[in-house]
């Protein structure tokens, strides 16, 4: 019998929603008024699971007590969440506060074969086993909507195949509002209605979040760039293809973002074959267990990054960027836990060294601009009879004397934010220049 990790991957989402929605802190008081999502993700439940059929086939000496376990769930409440439930959806509401973490944001819908007036009558049930509390209310009716209500959670039906969870306000006024804030949901024409689906509003979020949007000065230039003009991210799978695009409200953010891809790829692809070659040198003098065990793991991931990163192909268009790569048949069923295995190894082995080499540029912007400052000084201090001995920040700003006196011809720029030159010793004779974040070049 084949399971497949897509289902309990669902699953595990679904039950860290309404674990946020019990436990995570709640809005403010007032009646929430909701615009178009900042974030939805949509998960589809693969058919029959642990279907009878599938369980036959592989124990079928078993057939009839398998029968009669499905027939007693059947005939009580129509209702087995593995065979019958076919997409899960989780949205991340905006409701125009600057708070995106609480309860009241997170909106959960489950669609498949479900029969409403049957599943109604135990979903307190269920509510509270989820809640592990004492049951709510019950059955109750919101504007003509019958709803199931536990302690901190509301279930209820928008559709006749669509079940809802939310926390009770906001459950309370997606039914008020109706058709109207059921249609702020729907995803994407583009995207493939059977498939995975993420979408994220990046440049809403950091709207939303000015702590977050301050953080993003103290990234590298080139990241803060292109996140500066990034308006949507997008995933997707589509027929074994899986699609990440990127819009951006400037041409900028394009050429930015592929550039950092480009390099991230090549400089990827490079550490992997250094790992791959340094643990083909050990192969010979490892334990036969690590050998089996360890060694083999770390090959076999390597070799799978390899391939997946040259597989990634990327398109440009004026406003945007899309990521595309084929998945192997291995990912898309039978062992999706190698897709972020695989990532982890890559982003450990890629990412340091992606980072090193940013460091690296900026410390050689750094050197070239104290190279710069020096020339100069030493062309004032041959100009002017009172020579310059020491350095100072408004030295080589606007308005300083170097720049002046045009012995700089403007401002210098900076490789980060924080760098800041000053003299170490007398510029006049044996001083030098330095930077209080990359030091010196020259030689004291």
């Amino acid at each position: 019998m084949k399971l497949s990790g897509r289902f309990f991957a669902a699953g595990a989402v679904c039950m860290a929603v309404l674990a946020f929605i019990c436990t995570g802190p709640a809005a403010e008081a007032g009646q929430p008024g909701f615009g178009k999502p900042l974030m939805m993700l949509r998960m589809p439940f693969p058919a029959g699971v642990f279907s009878p059929e599938a369980m036959v086939s592989a124990l079928p000496e078993a057939k009839e007590e398998i029968k009669k376990i499905e027939d007693t769930i059947r005939k009580r409440i129509d209702f087995l969440p593995d065979q019958d439930l076919k997409e899960l959806r989780v949205y991340l509401l905006d409701d125009g506060s600057k708070e995106l973490l609480n309860k009241d944001l997170l909106f959960l819908q489950v669609k498949g074969k479900l029969d409403q007036e049957r599943l109604l009558p135990s979903l307190p049930g269920i509510i509270a086993q989820l809640e592990n509390r004492p049951q709510g209310a019950g059955i109750e009716k919101i504007g003509g909507t019958s709803v199931a209500q536990g302690s901190r959670l509301t279930a209820f039906f928008s559709a006749s195949d669509t079940l809802c969870v939310a926390s009770h306000k906001t459950a309370a006024a997606a039914i008020a509002a109706g058709e109207s804030f059921f249609e702020l949901l729907t995803p994407p024409v583009e995207s493939d209605p059977a498939g995975f689906f993420f979408q994220a509003e990046i440049g809403r979020i950091l709207e939303r979040q000015p702590d977050l949007k301050k953080e993003t000065g103290r990234i590298p230039e080139g990241v803060r760039l292109m996140l500066s003009s990034l308006l949507v991210g997008r995933a997707a799978m589509e027929s074994g293809i899986l699609k990440v695009r990127l819009d951006f409200s400037e041409a900028t953010g394009v050429e930015v973002g592929g550039s950092m891809f480009d390099s991230f790829k090549s400089i990827g692809l490079a550490k992997i074959q250094e790992e791959s070659a340094k643990l083909d040198q050990k192969a010979e003098s490892v334990e036969p267990a690590v050998l089996m065990t360890e060694w083999r793991v770390q090959k076999t991931l390597l070799a799978l990054g390899a391939t997946l990163l040259k597989r990634i192909t990327l398109d440009k268009s004026a406003t945007s960027l899309t990521l595309s790569m084929a998945l192997p048949e291995p990912f898309k069923e039978g062992n999706p836990m190698l897709i972020p295995a695989t990532i982890g190894v890559l982003a450990a082995i890629a990412i340091p060294n992606f980072h090193k080499a940013r460091m690296n540029a900026k410390r050689a912007a750094c050197f070239a601009n104290q190279r710069v400052l020096m020339g100069a000084i030493e062309m004032y201090n041959m100009d002017n009879t009172i020579m310059k001995t020491s350095l100072t920040r408004e030295d080589y700003q606007p308005g300083g004397v170097l720049i002046k006196n045009k012995y700089l011809q403007n401002d210098l720029p900076l490789p980060e934010p924080g760098c800041e030159y000053f003299s170490s010793g007398d510029l006049s004779k044996a001083g030098c220049i330095e930077c209080r974040i990359h030091g010196t070049f020259f030689k004291k």
